[in-house]
């Protein structure tokens, strides 16, 4: 995705330099050198970092979140909850803004 981004705009691709799917090991890195990072608005706002979000709409990826269950299936009291404040609140629940 970063990289059709930048390509729609005629600029190289960038160089990856680090990656890993751990993130409590990407964010001190990134903070501690001149790199950028490419991770969620949910991790910068945990207040685990002193990075910041460079907004750009090009590289803003927005995804779609379900949940599924069985009609007659089992569904625990925490999975009734999370189900009923999506439902109630949308996309401010899980921007936490809810």
């Amino acid at each position: 995705m970063l990289d059709q981004a930048f390509e729609r705009h005629g600029l190289a691709r960038p160089r990856v330099q680090i990656e890993s799917n751990v993130l409590n090991m990407v964010l001190p890195i990134v903070e501690k050198t001149h790199l950028l990072g490419f991770v969620t608005r949910y991790n910068l706002r945990s207040g685990r970092t002193r990075l910041r979000e460079v907004e750009l709409p090009e590289t803003t990826m927005k995804r779609r979140l379900g949940l599924t269950y069985r009609k007659a299936g089992y569904i625990s009291p925490v999975m009734q909850r999370i189900s009923a404040l999506v439902r109630e609140k949308g996309a401010s629940f899980l921007d936490g803004q809810g």
